[in-house]
């Protein structure tokens, strides 16, 4: 779940995003760049951890037993990789309007946490806040590609939850570029 908000915000109220303008290259996909490497380094060293730690301790890990899921799962985690880097942006574009924009981003980050499933599973919450939480994009950051892991969903609840993180890509991605384009034309390039 970790994102590059804070990095961007800092980017842009020390006008370092001065630099990254003026070369040509989109600076959206330079910064998802960061953020995969950032991500990719991060998996690699979970992967490594949790395998020793299963060693160490005699505990099995439950890895999927059919090769679909991980199929299924790579498509998931692929669209959560996604949606996080793009919800992060955005959250990192309010550095554009404030200088003080940490506390607000720590709250949103959270609150975006907690309803994706990274503190405890959703399905212990009430049906009715579960229904709420679906019609977000967090509970496909997380719960979604951890229930694929597990092998909780059937075909056609995995398509449908694939469908429904496209759109919220489709979305985000033009909330981005608005939010985005609208910040360019509020940058006043102060600091170095």
């Amino acid at each position: 779940m970790p994102g590059k908000s804070d990095e961007l915000a800092w980017e842009i109220n020390r006008g370092v995003l001065s630099g990254y303008l003026l070369k040509p290259v989109n600076f959206v996909t330079y910064a998802f760049s960061r953020d995969l490497s950032e991500k990719s380094i991060n998996l690699l060293s979970a992967l490594i951890e949790v395998c020793v730690l299963s060693k160490v301790l005699g505990i099995a890990i439950a890895w999927p037993h059919r090769w679909d899921t991980w199929v299924w799962l790579i498509l998931a985690m692929a669209g959560a990789v996604v949606m996080n880097f793009l919800l992060s942006f955005i959250v990192g574009c309010w550095g554009f309007w404030t200088a003080e924009s940490g506390g607000p981003r720590f709250c949103l980050e959270l609150l975006l946490e907690f309803s994706a499933g990274a503190f405890f599973p959703l399905s212990v919450l009430s049906q009715p806040l579960q229904a709420f939480l679906q019609k977000l994009p967090s509970p496909y950051l997380v719960f979604f590609p951890l229930n694929i892991f597990l092998e909780k969903l059937d075909p056609a609840k995995i398509t449908a939850g694939i469908m429904i993180q496209f759109i919220w890509i489709l979305l985000l991605a033009g909330g981005t570029r608005m939010i985005w384009m609208r910040g360019l034309n509020a940058y006043a390039a102060q600091g170095s």
